[in-house]
């Protein structure tokens, strides 16, 4: 019995070969997986020359339904995956005039830098000026997200305190105020003392 061209562009035929389990057991047989030139090769079907798969080998299929299942999506086109969100085209077309949320300037988006933020996978215009970017950027504020942001404390010295060591008794210099409920040790004693 043919299964053929309504299913697949190949003319595949199901044989039945026994019976496994009460069910009769069918194989897939196909012309070019006859030929041990075609196996696996990309071929066209002679009638509607829609291009198909040669498969490597015969199948054993043990209902007709899986075979026409099987037949099916061998011709089915392969599911498409996630693609990453840019900018749309339209937005990308020319330049854009943009208000500064610091000084309120208005400023030019040019369209080569809409193309590299959309490179980076960006997908907002910029909320400030390139001059107050670059005084951000110099203060040490950062762009935001996990790498910027100054954390809250100014370039100044570091305020220390000085404490009796716990383990030799010697004065100890900490950048935090000791509690007095925890020992508290030099460097080299608390290096000593983590080996």
């Amino acid at each position: 019995m043919a299964v053929g061209h309504r299913l697949r562009g190949e003319e595949a035929l199901l044989r039945p070969v026994g019976v496994v389990r009460g069910h009769r057991r069918l194989l897939l047989v196909s012309p070019a997986a006859t030929d041990p030139a075609c196996r696996g090769s990309a071929h066209s079907c002679p009638r509607c020359g829609r291009s198909y798969q040669a498969p490597r080998r015969n199948r054993a299929i043990t209902s007709r339904k899986l075979a026409q299942r099987v037949l099916y999506s061998a011709r089915r086109p392969p599911r498409r995956r996630f693609q990453r969100r840019t900018l749309g085209a339209q937005a990308l077309a020319v330049d854009q005039t943009l208000r500064c949320r610091e000084c309120g300037v208005d400023f030019i988006w040019t369209e080569g830098e809409q193309q590299f933020f959309s490179s980076k996978g960006l997908t907002n215009p910029p909320s400030r000026c390139p001059s107050c970017r670059a005084a951000r950027k110099a203060a040490g504020m950062g762009g935001g997200g996990y790498g910027g942001g100054g954390g809250g404390r100014s370039g100044g010295p570091r305020q220390m305190y000085e404490v009796t060591c716990a383990g030799c008794g010697g004065i100890a210099r900490v950048p935090f105020q000791p509690r007095g409920d925890k020992p508290v040790y030099c460097s080299d004693c608390f290096r000593t003392s983590a080996r």
